[in-house]
């Protein structure tokens, strides 16, 4: 099943919990306190859910202050449901049928 945007939070923070497995996820850091989002797979349960640029502030609720730790967390928990917390960036979620925006 597909996870749906939240319509009740276009902006601002938001949380998603992310199924067991990969997340289809490219993140990246670019001189910022969080990791954000670079590219999200066409195959990815949290596409048309998370957008490029959108920042990753947290895992269950523990934040990162750098990759390495976010990127091991996220390989510990690969097997089990997760609790990830977005800051929206500027783009607009996909409207209809996801459609991720061009990276």
């Amino acid at each position: 099943r597909r996870l749906e945007w939240r319509r009740a939070a276009p902006r601002g923070r938001y949380a998603v919990d992310a199924p067991p497995g990969s997340l289809g996820l490219t993140l990246g850091w670019a001189n910022t306190d969080f990791a954000s989002v670079v590219a999200v797979s066409q195959k990815s349960r949290l596409y048309g859910v998370v957008c490029v640029g959108d920042a990753l502030q947290g895992v269950d609720g523990a934040e990162f202050s750098n990759l390495d730790h976010l990127l091991a967390t996220l390989e510990y928990k690969a097997a089990s449901v997760k609790r990830l917390t977005f800051a929206r960036g500027d783009r607009e979620p996909p409207q209809g049928p996801p459609q991720c925006p061009a990276v």
